[in-house]
């Protein structure tokens, strides 16, 4: 009987206060928080649908399928155009966040070393680079994106990195009042063949000096 007669209170109790007194939201206040929630603008979405994302940056170096794929072949056909001899055009591209000193494996670089530098061939595909290198090691690289210093080593010289017996040489990244330029290579004259990760993740990394020199 006590209960009853307490429960009875507890639902008079927004009477005995007052009409203005309630535990719930009134029906227009619910109506107006529904109102809000429908007028929110589509930019504040977390991952916006495909049919309102804006397309990729990095022009013809943007990180989508058709220029990952068109780089790769490129590497291919400067390859074997050189035969056995891959000294002078091809290199092996590293990438580290810093200020950490473990050297991640990121891909091949090819380039007609007649006429484009292993640096501007680099510089060149920097973007892929960059995005590449945040998605193999979204981890040790992802929050460095922009910022990944990338380095190289003469090309299929992954047993002698790996045994301490090669250091690694940096690119810098590419100056803004030579971006123009570094543009009007040809795509012709550069490819890339991105890593991709098969042995359960784990990848291909080396510690080095910061500079990429060789541990003592």
């Amino acid at each position: 009987m006590m209960s009853l007669l307490v429960t009875l209170a507890f639902l008079l109790l927004p009477y005995q206060l007052g009409s203005s007194f309630s535990f719930l939201p009134s029906f227009s206040q619910r109506k107006s928080r529904y109102s809000s929630l429908q007028e929110r603008p589509h930019q504040q979405e977390l991952v916006p649908p495909p049919n309102r994302r804006g397309a990729p940056h990095g022009g013809d170096m943007a990180y989508i399928n058709e220029n990952i794929q068109r780089q790769k072949n490129t590497y291919y056909q400067i390859r074997e155009s050189m035969g056995e001899d891959i000294e002078d055009c091809i290199r092996d591209v590293y990438g580290k966040a810093y200020p950490q000193n473990q050297f991640w494996y990121i891909g091949k670089l090819a380039f007609t070393s007649g006429t484009v530098s292993e640096a501007v061939a680099l510089q060149r595909q920097w973007n892929l680079l960059q995005e590449h290198g945040s998605r193999l090691r979204p981890v040790e690289l992802g929050r460095a994106f922009g910022r990944i210093e990338i380095f190289i080593a003469p090309g299929d010289s992954e047993v002698d990195v790996s045994n301490n017996e090669m250091p690694l040489k940096r690119i810098p990244r590419p100056p803004k009042d030579t971006i123009t330029e570094i543009q009007k290579v040809s795509l012709k004259e550069i490819g890339l063949n991105l890593e991709i990760v098969t042995n359960n993740g784990l990848g291909f990394r080396v510690d080095r000096s910061p500079s990429g020199g060789l541990l003592p």
